[in-house]
């Protein structure tokens, strides 16, 4: 099967350090990887890009390196359907290019952009995942469906302006 797909999770082509899916090995297994930059998929190998090798790509290691916390196992449907909605969808009516505004909500006690959960998520299936977060508050969220794993870059506001974010679970 072509993992072609991936491509829809990589930044914008001007962008070329996230612009292109790659293959990274870890703990001795093939993953192919895509990112835009703030959140990364990673596919359970054998790897479709082990034979287009990247110089350059963002390092996998050092994101599952973090001291993630004990799992938590959830619905894999909640959490879509937690990470998706009008609100998660909407365009930002402030820049007017078209960006999607941040949509904050707390993962097991972690702020995130549920926009980003949304674009790792919507890729992928899973009857249930694990999620684990980092000690510190801008460590990342992992998110392990077994066969694939989404590393999910914390989200950095203020208290007052998250204060009614949606919290899953």
């Amino acid at each position: 099967m072509s993992r072609a797909w991936v491509q829809a999770l990589c930044g914008a082509p001007e962008r070329t350090y996230v612009a292109t899916p790659y293959a990274a090995e870890v703990d001795g297994e093939q993953w192919d990887c895509a990112t835009d930059g703030y959140v990364i998929l990673m596919l359970r190998g054998p790897s479709e890009f082990a034979g287009k090798p990247r110089v350059e790509a963002p390092p996998v290691g050092p994101l599952l390196a973090v001291a993630y916390g004990e799992p938590v196992e959830v619905s894999f449907g909640a959490l879509r359907s937690w990470a998706y909605s009008s609100e998660t969808c909407d365009e930002c009516p402030v820049c007017g290019r078209g960006e999607p505004a941040p949509a904050p909500g707390f993962l097991c006690g972690r702020l995130v952009n549920r926009r980003l959960v949304w674009k790792a998520v919507s890729l992928v299936g899973s009857e249930t995942v694990r999620v684990s977060v980092g000690p510190d508050k801008v460590d990342p969220v992992l998110i392990d469906g077994g066969t694939w794993r989404a590393v999910v870059a914390a989200l950095v506001l203020d208290p007052e302006e998250t204060s009614d974010a949606p919290r899953f679970p």
